[in-house]
């Protein structure tokens, strides 16, 4: 929904004190083609267009197979651009296979898909590349078994792939790191220095020379395993390579969130928590969905900390979110909701949501918007976020 300039307006007035941003909030009519979750999304500056690829599209998302285990029982290899321009979907030709939980990057204006799982439950070995001028697909290779992972995250730098962490076959966390050199018509790996804690159920990204991954699940935990989220970030240095250090935590632990990096701040938006005394029995009795967002400011600073800048209306989880440069926006698409009995199960939405971003002069008396204005969008199944700092 729209609101009049002059209504915003008066609620930036009534309710900035220090803060220099603020969002509103605009609920668009247009819908995703069809509900998903822990799919991939991806801009490609070239086109000026986003990605989604695969996913969850079982419209009950996870139900429950047994009373401590919920799955997906339809995945997709379907494919759609998004133009935030009219926010118009296209319908694209198919990946070469269904995968979801995977990762996606942006390589030279090519989408690179690593890892994921199929609808039984396999871990993908194949490394696909849609080509989005030409509008065809193409796979480059076959990942090593020791390195086939799902739940993880990577980031592209300079030639190279990085992937980091997720979850082997049986779901044990893994902390390694490897990149696949992207100038080569041959797939090879190469491993680097691991991650200090390892981790599943989680994302990465890079801003500026530094690679970042925070969240997460492990199998070993004091809870007894995918219990108690890492609250832990680890930043790495892309041009030594040395490895990954430990910097500010998470205000609260958190896995299956969107993480994205906007304006040279990385964001943490939304994902899933466990209520730690209650990690055994039915899984909807201890799944939290996160109702924040949080922001690290200068994450490239030796000290930088996390503040928590929002409440998020509406809950969700493993939705997938991606920057949109040219109006410093956020997309956050698709997503599971919150734990239905009427279907045991946690349902995925269709949604889109816009957000968008006022700089408010908090010197001035009058509190006048200063001469910029920017977009956060969000499309989350449900209103994700409205937030300011």
């Amino acid at each position: 929904m729209l609101f009049p300039l002059r209504s915003i307006l008066c609620f930036l007035l009534s309710t900035v004190v220090t803060s220099e941003i603020t969002f509103t909030v605009e609920e668009l009519s247009d819908k995703l083609p069809t509900s998903v979750s822990d799919m991939s999304v991806t801009y490609d500056e070239t086109t000026d267009l986003m990605y989604l690829v695969g996913g969850c599209d079982d419209p009950q998302g996870n139900s429950q197979l047994f009373p401590d285990l919920y799955v997906c029982n339809s995945i997709t290899d379907k494919v759609y651009s998004f133009d935030p321009k009219d926010n118009a979907f296209l319908e694209l030709p198919p990946a070469p296979r269904e995968r979801y939980r995977h990762s996606a990057a942006n390589v030279k204006g090519n989408i690179w898909l690593v890892g994921g799982r199929t609808l039984e439950d396999m871990v993908i070995p194949e490394v696909d590349v849609y080509n989005p001028i030409e509008k065809s697909w193409s796979t480059i290779g076959v990942l090593p078994a020791e390195l086939q992972v799902s739940d993880h995250g990577n980031f592209y730098y300079e030639n190279y792939l990085y992937v980091v962490g997720g979850y082997e076959q049986e779901y044990m966390a893994k902390g390694t790191t490897f990149r696949i050199p992207t100038d080569t018509d041959e797939l090879s790996t190469e491993i680097m220095p691991s991650l200090s804690d390892p981790r599943g159920d989680m994302h990465a990204v890079v801003s500026g020379k530094y690679g970042y991954v925070t969240g997460g699940f492990t199998h070993d935990d004091e809870g007894g395993g995918y219990c108690i989220p890492h609250s832990s970030t680890e930043r790495y240095d892309l041009t030594t390579n040395d490895g990954w250090i430990t910097i500010d935590d998470l205000s609260t632990g958190r896995a299956d969130k969107a993480l994205v990096v906007l304006d040279e701040h990385i964001f943490a938006i939304g994902g899933e928590s466990k209520r730690p005394t209650m990690c055994s029995g039915e899984t909807s009795e201890y799944t939290l969905v996160l109702d924040d967002i949080e922001v690290l400011v200068d994450p490239h600073l030796d000290v930088s900390d996390w503040k928590v800048v929002s409440n998020v209306r509406t809950m969700l989880f493993r939705f997938a979110g991606a920057a949109y440069p040219p109006t410093s926006s956020i997309y956050a698409f698709g997503g599971q909701q919150f734990y239905d009995p009427t279907c045991e199960c946690f349902p995925t939405s269709d949604q889109v949501t816009k957000y968008h971003e006022l700089v408010i002069d908090t010197s001035s008396s009058a509190g006048s918007i200063i001469n910029k204005s920017r977009s956060v969008v969000a499309m989350v199944g449900v209103v994700l976020l409205a937030m300011f700092y």
